[in-house]
């Protein structure tokens, strides 16, 4: 069943933008500082290459010839900070879910200072705007909070602009932000809002994505907003290396899903900007990684223990995709993981019923890709867990999984293009009430700890402005929402077919 398609959703397009932004404003705000995986040696980074001190030193330790083939040795580089920003005791209640945040001390040194960060050999392209916003920062705390603005500040832009391309133009398919809001899981935007690249990574890409889908309606789809979708690409790139394989990815998703014939597109000069921009930014980090990135420790002679040690942890990947807090320690109830991810299931395998053969291509490509990934990074990079110890998280490959709910929600909207309205509304208002969820189970293990007071009386540790600020912020964009998928009417279209 085809219908005639929907113009402007304006109050749902403003409504849902407005909803992501003020999510992961409460996320910036409501994690303790180092609170989030890698989050101290990301900031160390950040702060030595807003200072100039980008290269690093490498370790002065003697390794093992086995030991330079783990990636936290080979990624390691000594940078010169000013100690006043960066010395603090991060992770004081690391892998104690039941202990608040209150050990958290704000400290400091006068003085520049050596120190070391596993993430040293990363691109440091993206590190040297939050480093800049670091440095205006009276302590540790404080330059973690600014940091954490720039990549917080990109990602509710990208994710606006995912919002709107999606939903917010004539013809648009109300249905493919359902697979928007299932794509932005909780651990997606908690890590948006962190001072680590993964999250701004995995967001990029998701806009990177829907621009591409929503090109994919119409020929000549990609000259509507090019900009944007080179910015986006642009930020996938320059955030890990591995987000040319992201954007290699997107670029095939969009030619799978084109509906109609343009030839002759790839030579537009609108194409051949974002084209231009996706090969200046491949060149950027490319160079970086010939020079200074680490290279690959591990050969693909274990592969198969790679592949047991990646299928053995399934629901752990699963589990993190959706969301587990802090250093990967702070759980949800079981509900909501088999919920988010029976709906990614859901719509993944209606979409396959009712797609062409291309858009089932699609849909068959992405968990794949998604695993195909995880196995590659555990043999090539981390190395199996029988010789290091370390097993791949999910948000290694996140930007590649969620791909799948956005790509079934627009298969799913080409189907039913109109949307079932009601039903619309409760998918997207029971994700919404999972992400404040969310943001309350991990602010009460802050605040009190995971056993501690269900309302955070005589909390332990606060957040700037305290909790009661933040609760309302968070209420105010639940509301918000709500108001607007109870008020989305689509404006007459006279171009309904």
């Amino acid at each position: 069943m085809r219908s005639a398609a929907p113009a402007h959703r304006r109050s749902l397009v403003v409504g849902a933008s407005v909803f992501f932004a003020l999510v992961i404003g409460c996320w910036t705000a409501t994690t303790p500082p180092g609170s989030s995986p890698d989050e101290d040696v990301h900031h160390i980074k950040a702060v030595a290459a807003a200072g100039g001190d980008i290269v690093g030193r490498p370790d002065p330790q003697r390794f093992s010839p086995a030991q330079r083939r783990h990636l936290v040795v080979r990624s390691t580089r000594f940078f010169e900070v000013p100690g006043r920003l960066v010395d603090a005791n991060y992770g004081c209640n690391r892998f104690r879910p039941d202990a608040p945040a209150d050990c958290l001390r704000d400290g400091g040194q006068d003085g520049q200072v050596q120190r070391s960060s596993y993430v040293g050999t990363y691109p440091p392209f993206l590190y040297i705007p939050a480093g800049l916003l670091a440095r205006l920062g009276s302590g540790p705390f404080s330059a973690v909070y600014f940091a954490r603005l720039v990549f917080a500040a990109l990602a509710a832009t990208l994710l606006a602009r995912a919002v709107f391309v999606l939903a917010g133009r004539t013809s648009s398919h109300v249905l493919a932000l359902v697979g928007l809001f299932a794509a932005a899981t909780p651990m997606a935007l908690f890590l948006a809002a962190s001072l680590n690249v993964s999250g701004l990574h995995m967001v990029a890409t998701l806009s990177f994505g829907a621009a591409l889908i929503a090109a994919s309606r119409t020929p000549g789809g990609l000259r509507a907003g090019w900009r944007w979708t080179a910015f986006s690409a642009a930020i996938t790139i320059l955030s890990r290396p591995e987000g040319i394989v992201w954007v290699l990815l997107c670029v095939a998703l969009f030619l799978l899903l084109r509906r109609e014939p343009d030839p002759g597109w790839y030579r537009r000069s609108h194409v051949l900007a974002i084209g231009t921009v996706v090969a200046l930014c491949t060149f950027a980090v490319g160079v970086w990684q010939v020079l200074y990135g680490s290279s690959a420790g591990f050969g693909l002679g274990e592969v198969s223990a790679g592949a047991a040690d990646v299928f053995g942890h399934t629901r752990s990947l699963v589990d993190q995709t959706v969301g587990v807090f802090g250093w990967v320690d702070t759980r949800l109830r079981e509900g909501v993981y088999l919920g988010w991810a029976g709906l990614i299931g859901m719509l993944a395998l209606v979409a396959f019923a009712v797609g062409t053969a291309r858009e089932r291509l699609a849909i068959l490509a992405l968990p794949i890709a998604a695993v195909a990934a995880a196995v590659g990074i555990q043999v090539v990079v981390l190395g199996p867990e029988h010789l290091t110890g370390q097993l791949v998280q999910a948000r290694y490959v996140m930007p590649c999984a969620l791909l799948l709910p956005l790509v079934a929600g627009e298969v799913i909207a080409r189907w039913y293009r109109a949307g079932p309205r009601y039903l619309v509304g409760i998918i997207l208002t029971a994700l919404g009430a999972t992400h404040l969820y969310a943001l309350y189970a991990h602010s009460r293990r802050s605040a009190v700890g995971a056993g501690g007071s269900r309302l955070f009386a005589d909390a332990a540790w606060s957040p700037p402005g305290g909790w009661p600020l933040w609760a309302l912020v968070a209420a105010f964009a639940f509301a918000g929402l709500c108001v607007a998928v109870l008020t989305d009417r689509p404006e007459a279209d006279p171009l309904r077919s």
